[in-house]
């Protein structure tokens, strides 16, 4: 049974993380919080309440810490983290550029595993178009590019996802920002050229009024490969998915992209290639009611109970360092 200590109880934790860490009781054990206010809601359930982390180590020693507070905490969570000798997970953002070297060096001396719980790599339909990327029908990739459709450190998380995240930033070629009246306020553009390390490029496109800006009514995640370009328009599960492949002559195929439920629950997502070859992801947590954000914060807590971190604190440094 692994030991998990959680940091803040807030709205966050009840709507997101009390369901998966209570529909995984078989691998883990809360055993306890440690709360601003030095108390939890009666609907959490009957844990042990502490002052600080240093107090929670020393009492229940916890093989790992989940902290669920406000991103501008994630520095001094990591920090106590570090102190106790505790692998620890925090929310996204990690916390300000300027911290990174400071907070890296502390993780590197303490020999902890720190992990980001970075959700948009790891929601289904993205899980499934990195499967699709990875089966080599786009050839090589040179070129990830978010057409305005995704969220600043999530969108360059889910670029530097499908051309392997392990690769470093090895040079900022360009970065465009202005401001545009649009409705009687600012409408702010940022367009970032960026090469990795791995000979590949980002190309990040944003506005803060994304959502919203009839004129760009087509926004997409777009992965360019040696073979054909492959297009979506929409990451979450109750969109219309549209995966489009655009080949190198020019031509046009377009996915049908196959979703199985079970007991309500969303059990795989699979698609047939014109090679015939069938590319499917499953969703290892099917049997449980999770929303789609819920199965990819489960995937981050089933990596650390097993050892591993999925996002770690340098990838998330990484995802703020275009922006």
């Amino acid at each position: 049974m692994v030991k998990i200590g959680i940091v803040g109880a807030g709205k966050r934790y009840k709507q997101f993380y009390k369901d998966i860490l209570d529909s995984l009781s078989d691998k883990i054990s809360i055993v306890g919080f440690v709360t601003k206010s030095g108390k939890i809601a009666d609907d959490i359930g009957n844990y042990k309440v502490y002052k600080s982390i240093t107090e929670l180590c020393n009492d229940a020693k916890p093989n790992f810490l989940i902290s669920v507070t406000p991103y501008q905490l994630n520095k001094n969570m990591i920090l106590q983290a570090c102190e106790n000798k505790c692998d620890i997970l925090v929310e996204t953002p990690v916390g300000n550029i300027s911290d990174a070297p400071m907070v890296l060096d502390a993780i590197s001396k303490s020999g902890i595993k720190a992990g980001s719980v970075e959700q948009w790599p790891f929601l289904p339909m993205e899980c499934f178009k990195k499967k699709l990327i990875d089966s080599g029908v786009l050839g090589d990739i040179h070129l990830a590019e978010n057409d305005y459709r995704s969220y600043t450190y999530h969108a360059v998380a889910q670029l530097r996802n499908y051309l392997g995240k392990d690769a470093n930033f090895a040079e900022i070629k360009g970065k465009f920002k202005k401001n545009y009246p649009l409705d009687g306020r600012n409408d702010n553009w940022t367009i970032t050229i960026a090469e990795l390390d791995n000979e590949k490029t980002i190309l990040y496109k944003y506005s803060d009024a994304y959502k919203r800006v009839d004129v760009r009514n087509f926004k997409s995640l777009r992965v360019y490969g040696s073979k054909g370009t492959i297009i979506s328009d929409c990451i979450l599960d109750n969109d219309i998915e549209k995966f489009s492949i655009i080949w190198s002559d020019g031509n046009t195929y377009h996915l049908n992209i196959n979703k199985v439920y079970e007991n309500s629950n969303i059990k795989e997502i699979s698609t047939v290639l014109p090679n015939n070859s069938i590319i499917k992801w499953e969703n290892k947590f099917n049997k449980f009611s999770y929303e789609e954000h819920q199965i990819a914060i489960a995937h981050h807590i089933d990596s650390m109970v097993n050892g591993n971190v999925l996002w770690s604190v340098e990838d998330g440094f990484k995802d703020l360092q275009i922006l």
